[in-house]
Protein backbone atom coordinates (compact mmCIF):
# COMPACT_ATOMS: atom_id res chain seq x y z
CA UNK A 1 0.00 0.00 0.00
CA UNK A 2 1.12 3.14 -0.76
CA UNK A 3 1.15 5.43 2.62
CA UNK A 4 2.98 8.23 1.05
CA UNK A 5 0.59 9.35 -1.36
CA UNK A 6 -2.76 9.82 -0.98
CA UNK A 7 -3.96 10.38 -4.41
CA UNK A 8 -2.17 6.91 -5.45
CA UNK A 9 -3.36 5.49 -1.84
CA UNK A 10 -7.44 6.39 -3.22
CA UNK A 11 -6.93 4.67 -6.50
CA UNK A 12 -5.41 1.41 -4.70
CA UNK A 13 -8.39 1.64 -2.40
CA UNK A 14 -10.86 1.52 -4.95
CA UNK A 15 -9.13 -0.64 -7.44
CA UNK A 16 -8.69 -3.46 -4.67
CA UNK A 17 -12.15 -2.88 -3.55
CA UNK A 18 -14.89 -5.72 -5.34
CA UNK A 19 -17.37 -4.50 -7.51
CA UNK A 20 -20.51 -4.24 -5.10
CA UNK A 21 -21.28 -0.64 -4.57
CA UNK A 22 -21.52 -0.64 -1.16
CA UNK A 23 -18.44 -2.19 -0.22
CA UNK A 24 -16.97 -0.25 -2.44
CA UNK A 25 -18.69 3.20 -0.76
CA UNK A 26 -17.75 2.01 2.02
CA UNK A 27 -13.97 2.05 1.44
CA UNK A 28 -13.67 4.90 0.29
CA UNK A 29 -15.61 6.85 2.95
CA UNK A 30 -13.29 5.10 5.92
CA UNK A 31 -10.39 5.91 3.31
CA UNK A 32 -11.85 10.38 3.42
CA UNK A 33 -11.91 9.58 7.33
CA UNK A 34 -8.93 8.29 7.69
CA UNK A 35 -7.34 10.84 5.92
CA UNK A 36 -9.48 13.86 7.37
CA UNK A 37 -7.92 12.72 10.74
CA UNK A 38 -4.70 12.90 9.81
CA UNK A 39 -5.02 16.28 8.45
CA UNK A 40 -6.54 17.63 11.47
CA UNK A 41 -4.53 20.52 12.83
CA UNK A 42 -3.80 20.89 16.97
CA UNK A 43 -6.57 23.48 16.80
CA UNK A 44 -9.55 21.61 15.04
CA UNK A 45 -8.47 18.49 17.27
CA UNK A 46 -9.42 20.53 20.30
CA UNK A 47 -12.40 21.90 18.61
CA UNK A 48 -13.65 18.79 18.01
CA UNK A 49 -12.61 17.04 21.77
CA UNK A 50 -15.40 20.64 22.78
CA UNK A 51 -17.89 19.29 20.23
CA UNK A 52 -17.60 15.80 21.24
CA UNK A 53 -18.48 16.74 24.94
CA UNK A 54 -20.93 19.00 24.12
CA UNK A 55 -23.44 16.32 22.14
CA UNK A 56 -23.08 14.18 25.02
CA UNK A 57 -24.50 17.03 27.32
CA UNK A 58 -28.25 17.72 26.83
CA UNK A 59 -28.05 20.38 29.11
CA UNK A 60 -25.53 21.77 27.43
CA UNK A 61 -26.22 22.08 24.03
CA UNK A 62 -29.76 23.77 25.57
CA UNK A 63 -27.24 26.52 26.78
CA UNK A 64 -25.41 26.64 23.75
CA UNK A 65 -28.53 27.12 21.70
CA UNK A 66 -30.24 29.56 24.11
CA UNK A 67 -27.34 31.48 23.82
CA UNK A 68 -26.94 31.75 19.90
CA UNK A 69 -30.83 31.78 19.07
CA UNK A 70 -31.74 33.87 22.27
CA UNK A 71 -28.82 36.77 23.13
CA UNK A 72 -27.60 36.83 20.08
CA UNK A 73 -30.93 37.86 17.80
CA UNK A 74 -30.87 41.24 19.77
CA UNK A 75 -29.85 44.80 18.12
CA UNK A 76 -28.37 46.41 21.33
CA UNK A 77 -25.16 45.44 23.32
CA UNK A 78 -27.27 45.91 26.64
CA UNK A 79 -30.00 43.65 25.70
CA UNK A 80 -27.02 41.03 24.43
CA UNK A 81 -25.63 40.91 27.66
CA UNK A 82 -28.77 40.98 29.87
CA UNK A 83 -30.39 38.08 27.92
CA UNK A 84 -26.63 36.42 28.09
CA UNK A 85 -26.12 36.94 31.92
CA UNK A 86 -30.10 35.51 32.37
CA UNK A 87 -29.14 32.29 30.75
CA UNK A 88 -25.97 31.88 32.13
CA UNK A 89 -27.73 32.29 35.68
CA UNK A 90 -30.33 29.75 35.05
CA UNK A 91 -28.42 27.37 32.76
CA UNK A 92 -24.79 27.54 34.19
CA UNK A 93 -21.86 28.17 31.96
CA UNK A 94 -21.58 25.10 29.41
CA UNK A 95 -18.76 22.42 30.91
CA UNK A 96 -17.86 21.07 27.12
CA UNK A 97 -15.99 25.02 26.92
CA UNK A 98 -12.43 24.79 27.87
CA UNK A 99 -10.97 25.96 31.02
CA UNK A 100 -10.05 29.73 29.45
CA UNK A 101 -13.49 29.84 27.96
CA UNK A 102 -15.10 29.21 31.16
CA UNK A 103 -13.46 31.60 32.74
CA UNK A 104 -14.17 34.15 29.95
CA UNK A 105 -17.63 33.17 30.51
CA UNK A 106 -17.72 33.56 34.44
CA UNK A 107 -16.25 36.81 34.19
CA UNK A 108 -19.02 38.05 31.46
CA UNK A 109 -21.78 36.82 34.02
CA UNK A 110 -19.93 38.68 37.27
CA UNK A 111 -18.96 42.13 34.99
CA UNK A 112 -20.77 41.81 31.63
CA UNK A 113 -23.00 43.96 32.21
CA UNK A 114 -21.55 47.00 33.50
CA UNK A 115 -19.93 47.76 30.14
CA UNK A 116 -22.10 45.73 27.34
CA UNK A 117 -20.56 48.15 25.00
CA UNK A 118 -17.19 46.08 25.49
CA UNK A 119 -18.13 43.22 26.96
CA UNK A 120 -20.45 41.92 24.18
CA UNK A 121 -18.23 43.00 20.83
CA UNK A 122 -15.25 40.75 22.84
CA UNK A 123 -17.79 37.48 22.94
CA UNK A 124 -18.77 38.27 19.15
CA UNK A 125 -15.38 38.37 18.17
CA UNK A 126 -14.76 35.17 20.29
CA UNK A 127 -17.48 33.48 18.65
CA UNK A 128 -16.13 34.70 15.47
CA UNK A 129 -12.70 33.32 16.08
CA UNK A 130 -14.16 29.81 17.14
CA UNK A 131 -16.27 29.47 13.56
CA UNK A 132 -13.73 30.77 11.20
CA UNK A 133 -12.47 27.75 9.68
CA UNK A 134 -15.79 26.94 9.18
CA UNK A 135 -18.15 29.89 8.43
CA UNK A 136 -16.41 32.87 6.25
CA UNK A 137 -17.77 36.00 6.01
CA UNK A 138 -19.75 36.36 2.64
CA UNK A 139 -19.46 39.75 2.44
CA UNK A 140 -18.19 40.74 -1.30
CA UNK A 141 -15.44 42.90 -0.48
CA UNK A 142 -14.07 39.75 1.68
CA UNK A 143 -14.85 36.79 -0.07
CA UNK A 144 -13.96 36.61 -3.81
CA UNK A 145 -10.80 36.79 -2.33
CA UNK A 146 -10.66 33.29 -0.57
CA UNK A 147 -12.62 31.79 -3.61
CA UNK A 148 -9.80 32.82 -5.83
CA UNK A 149 -6.76 31.75 -3.75
CA UNK A 150 -9.24 28.38 -3.80
CA UNK A 151 -9.43 28.41 -7.55
CA UNK A 152 -5.32 28.68 -7.88
CA UNK A 153 -5.19 25.46 -6.18
CA UNK A 154 -7.82 23.37 -7.88
CA UNK A 155 -10.38 23.66 -5.39
CA UNK A 156 -14.10 24.02 -6.75
CA UNK A 157 -16.28 25.76 -3.80
CA UNK A 158 -19.73 25.52 -3.29
CA UNK A 159 -20.89 28.98 -1.75
CA UNK A 160 -24.30 28.33 0.50
CA UNK A 161 -25.01 31.83 2.57
CA UNK A 162 -26.47 31.43 5.74
CA UNK A 163 -28.60 34.01 7.79
CA UNK A 164 -31.60 34.30 10.15
CA UNK A 165 -34.71 32.35 9.25
CA UNK A 166 -37.29 35.02 7.04
CA UNK A 167 -39.41 38.04 8.31
CA UNK A 168 -41.37 38.42 5.53
CA UNK A 169 -41.79 38.55 2.10
CA UNK A 170 -39.73 41.79 2.05
CA UNK A 171 -36.33 39.68 3.43
CA UNK A 172 -37.74 36.92 0.51
CA UNK A 173 -37.21 39.18 -2.22
CA UNK A 174 -33.60 40.91 -0.59
CA UNK A 175 -32.52 37.03 -0.35
CA UNK A 176 -33.73 36.43 -4.22
CA UNK A 177 -31.51 39.38 -5.16
CA UNK A 178 -28.66 38.37 -3.19
CA UNK A 179 -28.09 35.36 -4.81
CA UNK A 180 -28.76 36.82 -8.40
CA UNK A 181 -25.91 39.07 -7.55
CA UNK A 182 -23.97 36.19 -6.08
CA UNK A 183 -24.45 34.49 -9.34
CA UNK A 184 -22.75 37.61 -11.54
CA UNK A 185 -19.57 37.54 -8.79
CA UNK A 186 -16.77 36.28 -11.39
CA UNK A 187 -15.27 34.19 -8.75
CA UNK A 188 -18.74 32.01 -7.91
CA UNK A 189 -19.30 28.92 -9.56
CA UNK A 190 -21.45 26.99 -7.76
CA UNK A 191 -24.12 28.07 -4.88
CA UNK A 192 -26.58 26.67 -2.27
CA UNK A 193 -30.12 27.65 -1.68
CA UNK A 194 -33.29 26.55 0.41
CA UNK A 195 -37.03 26.71 -0.38
CA UNK A 196 -37.21 29.17 2.62
CA UNK A 197 -35.13 31.49 1.93
CA UNK A 198 -36.98 32.04 -1.43
CA UNK A 199 -40.39 32.26 -0.06
CA UNK A 200 -41.42 32.90 3.55
CA UNK A 201 -44.72 31.82 3.62
CA UNK A 202 -44.07 28.25 2.98
CA UNK A 203 -47.08 25.67 4.55
CA UNK A 204 -48.07 21.96 3.93
CA UNK A 205 -51.55 23.27 3.43
CA UNK A 206 -50.86 25.71 0.42
CA UNK A 207 -48.78 23.19 -1.51
CA UNK A 208 -49.80 24.26 -5.14
CA UNK A 209 -49.41 27.91 -4.14
CA UNK A 210 -45.79 27.66 -2.53
CA UNK A 211 -45.42 25.41 -5.32
CA UNK A 212 -45.94 28.18 -7.89
CA UNK A 213 -44.37 30.76 -6.12
CA UNK A 214 -41.06 28.98 -5.32
CA UNK A 215 -40.96 27.50 -9.48
CA UNK A 216 -41.41 31.12 -10.30
CA UNK A 217 -38.24 32.35 -8.28
CA UNK A 218 -36.04 29.31 -8.95
CA UNK A 219 -36.79 29.74 -12.51
CA UNK A 220 -35.14 33.29 -12.46
CA UNK A 221 -32.16 31.52 -10.61
CA UNK A 222 -32.12 28.72 -12.94
CA UNK A 223 -32.00 31.18 -16.34
CA UNK A 224 -29.38 33.64 -14.54
CA UNK A 225 -27.05 30.92 -14.03
CA UNK A 226 -27.59 29.17 -17.25
CA UNK A 227 -26.55 32.73 -18.81
CA UNK A 228 -23.92 33.24 -16.39
CA UNK A 229 -19.86 32.07 -16.94
CA UNK A 230 -16.96 30.54 -14.61
CA UNK A 231 -13.66 30.32 -15.72
CA UNK A 232 -12.50 27.24 -13.85
CA UNK A 233 -8.01 26.60 -13.02
CA UNK A 234 -7.81 24.74 -15.52
CA UNK A 235 -9.23 27.20 -18.13
CA UNK A 236 -12.69 25.23 -19.32
CA UNK A 237 -15.60 27.72 -19.28
CA UNK A 238 -18.69 26.49 -17.37
CA UNK A 239 -22.05 27.95 -16.60
CA UNK A 240 -22.64 28.84 -12.85
CA UNK A 241 -24.66 26.04 -10.94
CA UNK A 242 -27.35 26.32 -8.33
CA UNK A 243 -27.85 23.58 -5.66
CA UNK A 244 -31.40 23.48 -4.16
CA UNK A 245 -30.79 22.47 -0.82
CA UNK A 246 -33.10 20.18 1.89
CA UNK A 247 -33.56 22.29 5.17
CA UNK A 248 -36.57 20.87 6.95
CA UNK A 249 -37.89 17.70 6.73
CA UNK A 250 -41.69 19.26 6.64
CA UNK A 251 -40.67 20.61 3.50
CA UNK A 252 -39.15 17.78 1.65
CA UNK A 253 -42.16 17.33 -0.95
CA UNK A 254 -42.30 21.20 -1.82
CA UNK A 255 -38.66 21.54 -2.57
CA UNK A 256 -38.31 18.30 -4.37
CA UNK A 257 -41.86 19.08 -6.23
CA UNK A 258 -40.27 22.47 -6.87
CA UNK A 259 -37.29 21.54 -8.20
CA UNK A 260 -38.91 19.01 -10.74
CA UNK A 261 -41.58 21.51 -11.84
CA UNK A 262 -39.18 24.26 -12.85
CA UNK A 263 -36.83 22.19 -14.66
CA UNK A 264 -39.58 20.72 -16.48
CA UNK A 265 -40.64 24.18 -17.92
CA UNK A 266 -40.07 25.49 -21.51
CA UNK A 267 -36.77 26.89 -21.93
CA UNK A 268 -34.95 24.94 -19.12
CA UNK A 269 -34.23 21.64 -21.28
CA UNK A 270 -30.67 21.98 -20.86
CA UNK A 271 -30.02 23.61 -17.75
CA UNK A 272 -28.24 21.56 -14.99
CA UNK A 273 -28.90 21.75 -11.51
CA UNK A 274 -28.50 19.78 -8.23
CA UNK A 275 -30.44 19.04 -4.87
CA UNK A 276 -29.12 18.04 -2.06
CA UNK A 277 -31.47 15.40 0.12
CA UNK A 278 -31.19 14.39 3.75
CA UNK A 279 -29.68 10.90 3.81
CA UNK A 280 -30.86 10.63 7.29
CA UNK A 281 -34.59 11.05 6.28
CA UNK A 282 -35.90 7.53 5.06
CA UNK A 283 -38.30 9.36 3.33
CA UNK A 284 -35.37 10.74 1.21
CA UNK A 285 -34.83 7.54 -0.54
CA UNK A 286 -38.14 7.70 -1.83
CA UNK A 287 -37.84 10.78 -3.20
CA UNK A 288 -34.11 10.15 -4.50
CA UNK A 289 -35.98 7.24 -7.01
CA UNK A 290 -38.59 10.19 -8.18
CA UNK A 291 -35.87 12.30 -8.75
CA UNK A 292 -33.91 9.76 -11.07
CA UNK A 293 -36.75 8.50 -12.86
CA UNK A 294 -37.93 12.08 -14.14
CA UNK A 295 -34.11 12.87 -14.47
CA UNK A 296 -33.59 9.52 -17.03
CA UNK A 297 -36.66 11.14 -18.51
CA UNK A 298 -35.57 14.75 -19.13
CA UNK A 299 -32.28 13.26 -21.10
CA UNK A 300 -34.09 10.58 -22.73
Amino acid sequence: MNDTDPAARLQEVLATTDGDTMQRALALAAHLQTRAAALQTREEKRQQAELERMLQSSTDRVTLTQMTDQAFRAKTPRRVADQLTHILDVQGVPRFFGAMDRTLLKGFQSFGGYLPGVSVPMVKDKMREETANVILPGEMEHLPEHLLARRAQGVRMNVNFLGEALLGEGDARRRLKAYLAALQEPSIEVISVKATTLYSQITPISHSHCLLVLADRLELLYRAAAKARFVRHDGTEVSKFVYLDMEEFRDLDVTVDAFIETLSRPGLEDVNSGIALQAYVPDSFAAQKRINGWARQRVA
